[in-house]
């Protein structure tokens, strides 16, 4: 396989100084680009075949001018319709169908790469669920909030057991790197109380696995708790499993 090509990012800019209206041509580093993003269209043959305008004599090919245009296929929403047909026997009649086809949610219409897109939208990108609502209306679906929210549960208890083997490797590993960031969290029993904006301040700990900076054989991992506060029980009680060295 041909080694991944590059692209160079070509940079136009004026030169606004009192002495120069010339414009400078600024080479930014290569962007390496995957070779699977190509797709190579070429010019149709018939422009190949017609005569030359100059002479009317047939024309040879000599060579070719290959220029790139990075473009962007648009997300879009699309019902795959399954059709089970139904046949009965005609000595006993008994009827005879394909079963169904599985689906991540049971009962629910939600395809494998939508509830992908749904979970990497909201805990990789950091989008919120209502506005993933505006994006998917946007496609001409209307699928609400609390729908997008059950999806992300159910989805969450499907993903149990591949969570668990993660944290069982990472909490394992012979050191850990440990470190904590404050989030603010929604409390509405403070509000009923009259205690402040109805918020209050949990914190997210991630424990991180990584031994590529001295080649360790390991493979990198991390893995996120959440604690209403910063007292120590809630450490102990994510570590409980580890029993090696830690550095913060």
């Amino acid at each position: 396989m041909n080694p991944p090509r590059q692209s160079v990012l070509i940079l136009i800019v004026a030169d606004l100084s009192p002495r120069s209206s010339r414009y400078k041509l600024l080479l930014v580093a290569p962007i390496p680009t995957p070779l699977h993003l190509y797709k190579r269209s070429a010019i149709p043959a018939t422009a190949h075949t017609r005569p030359c305008p100059e002479c009317g004599g047939e024309l040879r090919l000599v060579g070719e001018d290959v220029s790139e245009i990075l473009e962007m296929i648009t997300a879009k929403l699309q019902v795959i319709e399954v059709a089970r047909p139904k046949r009965s026997c005609r000595c006993c009649e008994k009827m005879v169908q394909v079963p169904a086809p599985t689906r991540p949610i049971p009962g629910s219409m939600a395809g494998g790469s939508l509830l992908a897109y749904v979970l990497i939208s909201k805990f990789d990108d950091h989008l919120p669920l209502y506005r993933q609502n505006e994006i998917i209306a946007r496609m001409g679906a209307d699928i609400p909030r609390s729908t997008l929210a059950d999806w992300c549960g159910r989805s969450m208890r499907i993903l149990q057991p591949v969570i668990d083997r993660i944290e069982a490797s990472v909490l394992g590993s012979d050191i850990l790197h440990a470190d904590d960031t404050p989030i603010r969290v929604l409390a509405p029993e403070r509000r009923a109380k009259g205690i402040g904006k109805g918020v209050m301040q949990g914190r997210i700990w991630g424990y991180v696995c990584d031994q590529r900076p001295w080649a360790g054989t390991a493979p990198p991992g991390v893995v996120y708790r959440y604690a209403p506060n910063w007292k120590a029980e809630h450490v102990l009680a994510h570590l409980c499993a580890a029993t090696d060295r830690m550095r913060a």
